[in-house]
């Protein structure tokens, strides 16, 4: 399995944060990894939608294991070789600040696949891992001057 974690602190309320979040088809303003992302529904526990990373040729399904509004949600993707979870947590932390906290798990989708699966998680991992930082800079500065009441 590979695993990143990365945190930063927002000047702005949790539900602010969250209407950025629900925001599915525009997560491409602030997520520099993806070409688009498009949610097919309402954003709910069990909806599903699509999503292409710009270093794909593949529009993978993605399904929205669970939300809990204003506080977290998850992402789930299954791709050929390798299972992707996407964590977004919420926390509020002082009165008009949150911390925000995006986990990527990627593990092998098959054993006997193994070497194979985990050479390519680990390298798609490591992209992700370049480009967190980034996206958790452009989701605080919409946050912080752009988007919503």
């Amino acid at each position: 399995m590979f695993k990143i974690e990365s945190k930063i602190e927002i000047q702005a309320s949790s539900e602010k944060v969250f209407l950025i979040y629900k925001d599915v088809d525009n997560w491409g303003d602030w997520d520099i990894g993806l070409d688009f992302a498009k949610l097919d529904g309402e954003f709910v526990s069990r909806a599903v939608g699509k999503l292409k990373p710009k270093k794909s040729p593949v529009v993978a399904d993605i399904k929205f294991v669970e939300i809990i509004p204003n506080q977290f949600f998850q992402v789930h993707n299954v791709s050929i070789l390798c299972v992707f979870d996407f964590y977004y947590k919420i926390r509020e932390i002082d009165n008009g600040v949150v911390e925000v906290t995006h986990i990527i798990e990627i593990t092998d989708r098959f054993k006997f696949l193994s070497p194979i699966s985990s050479f390519l998680g680990k390298k798609i991992g490591e992209d992700m891992q370049k480009d967190l930082p980034t996206v958790l800079e452009n989701l605080k500065i919409m946050a912080e001057t752009v988007c919503c009441p």
